[in-house]
């Protein structure tokens, strides 16, 4: 049987949401293959519960945090010499980084890879002399104006946890498989190189990208210092690219960004998110008389840009006095955003027409709403949009991600950041039950004839079995070879 150990950061299944709903969904159709989940976690998820209950072929969930030190205890005779020679190698890996030579990671990783014999510890790569010295060397060679100390401050941010990742004592797996690049796409790279085992990536966005989007919109850093942070996420996503046997991404528009980006055309596949298609046609539209419920299916966090759909039902309730507007879904990702959602919705004067509904079972509420919503600034190819049609709603969805692709004359698609557009699309909708009727015949048959989970499901199934068997045969050619030089050494 089959043992796949699938990377996540930050999400499944401590978060819900369309990643973490798509990992629960293979893991619990394909019933023959074992899953070991390792989930990369910063400290603020210590003693937070699971969201999901997971399947019986789960057989181990590990946390890697990132927040500890996973290198074993320095020697007690080391050398400064060895210091510096892992140092020196650092920063020529940092050099060949830019150069896009992603090869040298394996010889890091290498130097790492040494048990108790390692030169060094976290603290020697991250607070000594010759540490601050080797920064010091990358610094000048980067053009950074904000002086080095904010520069050797960013540095430690972004590799302390990175460096304390690649120690990981990784769980043995006959593949592995990472649900983005980032930490997740660099720990399995390092199960391949460590292990010589087949290593599958799956995109559903752009992990680099979506960590941009997060950086350029805070005002904690000064602009030198947030493109440090910038670089590091694409050097990791570029990096996964390198190492990855197979790159899964969902639609065309990810996979011409991931070539862009280095991603070998040939090791690159478009799988589509999926739905249940029986599930979701067979739910029973509730009538909700002259009341008509647009509804917005999300975690209430920044990239979804709440505050979006919160203006654009302002703007169209002038309009349509009988319409009530959902916000569906779990607000304590990102407590602070969800307080700047309700007072935007108290400023607006909106507290009895717009919903919070919090955490619920969508199979429940899915019947209730008449129109769908996504005001999304950053998307893949949203479930929640299948979902929808597949229940029967017609759907209205910023131009992100493949939006435009599923909805293209089957709903709207408008600009991000623009609430009029969405707002004039409710309206719209709102006005003419005939347009919603028409928009939910069609959408219902779209997903129907293209976005079938069981497919979804199959394809994961073969890569899993292809890449296992692979892995396999290489174990018993290694242990032939293995027991042919004790052999000859006889």
């Amino acid at each position: 049987m089959p043992h796949v150990c699938m990377v996540v950061e930050g999400a499944y299944p401590y978060i819900t949401g369309g990643v973490s709903s798509w990992c629960h969904q293979l893991i619990t159709e394909i019933k023959d293959v074992n899953f070991t989940l390792l989930v990369i976690l910063p400290a603020s998820y210590r003693d937070k519960e699971f969201k999901y209950d997971l399947p019986e072929n789960v057989i181990e969930v590990r946390q890697v945090w990132l927040d500890r030190d996973y290198f074993p205890a320095a020697p007690l005779k080391k050398t400064r010499r060895r210091r510096m020679e892992l140092i020196k190698e650092i920063v020529n890996f940092h050099i060949s980084m830019k150069l896009k030579n992603y090869g040298f990671f394996k010889i890091i990783t290498e130097m790492f890879n040494l048990g108790d014999s390692c030169p060094v510890s976290l603290e020697d790569l991250t607070k000594s002399k010759d540490a601050i010295d080797a920064v010091f060397k990358i610094y000048r060679e980067t053009g950074n104006k904000s002086g080095f100390m904010k520069y050797f401050w960013t540095w430690k941010s972004t590799h302390l946890p990175l460096l304390r990742v690649l120690n990981y004592p990784l769980p043995r797996a006959d593949m592995y498989h990472a649900v983005s690049t980032g930490f997740a796409g660099a720990l399995a790279a390092l199960a391949k190189i460590r292990y010589n085992i087949p290593f599958v990536l799956t995109e559903h966005g752009i992990y680099a990208m979506e960590r941009e989007d997060e950086l350029k919109i805070t005002k904690m850093i000064d602009d030198d210092q947030r493109q440090v942070w910038i670089n590091f996420y694409h050097s990791l996503c570029r990096l996964s690219y390198f190492f990855a046997d197979k790159i899964i991404t969902l639609y065309r528009g990810n996979l011409f960004i991931e070539v862009s980006n280095n991603a070998n055309v040939d090791r690159t596949e478009i799988i589509p998110n999926g739905v249940d298609i029986a599930l979701y046609t067979s739910l029973k539209k509730i009538d909700n008389g002259e009341k008509i419920i647009v509804g917005t299916v999300v975690r209430v966090v920044p990239i979804k840009d709440v505050k979006m759909f919160i203006k654009a039902a302002s703007i169209a309730a002038k309009e349509i006095p009988n319409a009530e507007f959902h916000i569906i879904g779990p607000s304590d990702e990102d407590e602070d955003y969800y307080d700047e959602c309700v007072d935007l919705v108290k400023e607006l004067g909106m507290g009895e027409r717009i919903i919070f509904t919090g955490r619920v079972k969508m199979t429940d509420y899915y019947p209730k709403v008449d129109i769908l919503v996504l005001t999304s600034v950053r998307e893949a190819q949203p479930l929640v949009l299948l979902e929808g049609m597949c229940v029967g709603m017609p759907c209205i969805s910023t131009d992100v991600g493949c939006c435009r692709e599923m909805l293209e004359d089957l709903g709207f698609i408008t600009t991000p950041g623009v609430p009029e557009e969405t707002a004039d699309a409710i309206i719209k909708l709102c006005r003419s039950r005939q347009l919603r009727e028409e928009l939910t015949v069609k959408g219902r048959e779209m997903v129907k004839r293209s976005y079938d989970v069981k497919d979804v499901i199959e394809s994961y199934r073969q890569i899993y079995f292809k890449f296992s068997i692979k892995s396999n045969i290489a174990k018993m050619e290694k242990n032939g070879r293995n027991r042919v030089s004790a052999a000859e050494a006889d």
